[in-house]
């Protein structure tokens, strides 16, 4: 059977009690969603505000605030429940204790959203393990060998943590709008305009380069990299940004002109994106 433990932990001190680890874990990882979920908010306001559809919608009169958390929701719903990107912000871990003393501990989670918050808390230690590789350069085989005895040990017969102890955060993306309940986040802190452009541009060139059919992740990757060489060149850097973005309470209909990009900045960009991708 493979066995792939990536992002395996143990207790530093085996002895510490499973309930004050929880404590400490949970209070870590409530106060990373609380400050991913702002970040969140901030990235779909700026969607919103960023989104030429909003010109022609019919959800002027919903605030700011509002409308990113239909989209968001709407967004959530066309995703299925095993994507990446369907509630991101969800966390469990589950303890397991070895034959040797060990406390084993796993944490699922997306990307590395909590990883640091895991850190930390000074309470874990590196404790990976996969069978279809040698150990690393800096695990000795015989602590290798450990590892492989221990894991197997706190897992089911199928592989699983079935049965295991295990916390899990309550709270999830699928609330984050009324989690937060609130209008009072300063967008602009987690969005600056200059992020703004980079997507306003990028997305502007995908939409250029899928006219041709080419496959979309090479497209949307040419489009961001020669975005970004673009504009971190000296004509870059001098293209009108976009304005900064209102109070989240701002009705949508009150909003200024969509940003776009000059056409000559676009067809500028969309060819080099095109000599990326004739490149392979």
């Amino acid at each position: 059977m493979s066995t792939k433990l990536y992002d395996g932990l143990r207790l530093v001190d085996p002895g510490t009690s499973l309930f004050d680890v929880v404590a400490t874990v949970s209070a870590a990882v409530k106060k990373t969603f609380a400050s991913e979920a702002d970040r969140i908010v901030a990235q779909e306001v700026a969607r919103v505000v960023d989104d030429v559809a909003r010109e022609s919608g019919d959800s002027g009169s919903l605030s700011l605030f509002t409308t990113a958390g239909v989209h968001w929701a709407e967004q959530q719903r066309k995703l299925g429940h095993h994507s990446a990107f369907n509630d991101p912000l969800r966390f469990s871990i589950v303890f397991g204790k070895a034959s040797s003393g060990r406390v084993l501990v796993y944490p699922f989670y997306s990307g590395d959203t909590y990883a640091g918050a895991l850190e930390k808390t000074g309470l874990f230690t590196d404790y990976h393990y996969q069978n279809q590789s040698d150990q690393p350069e800096d695990v000795a085989v015989e602590e290798w060998r450990q590892r492989q005895e221990d894991w197997n040990a706190v897992l089911d017969e199928d592989g699983s943590f079935a049965g295991l102890p295990m916390w899990q955060l309550s709270r999830s993306i699928d609330a984050v709008f009324d989690y937060l309940d609130r209008a009072e986040i300063d967008v602009n802190r987690f969005v600056s305009p200059d992020e703004r452009l980079h997507r306003i541009l990028t997305n502007a060139v995908s939409a250029e380069l899928m006219k041709a059919s080419p496959p979309m992740i090479r497209a949307i990757s040419a489009a961001e990299s020669a975005s970004r060489a673009y504009l971190s060149s000296e004509h870059g850097g001098a293209v009108t940004r976009p304005p900064l973005i209102p109070g989240l309470g701002t009705r949508t209909r009150d909003l200024g002109p969509v940003h776009r990009i000059p056409d000559e900045v676009l067809q500028l960009v969309v060819t080099r994106a095109r000599a990326i991708l004739d490149r392979g």
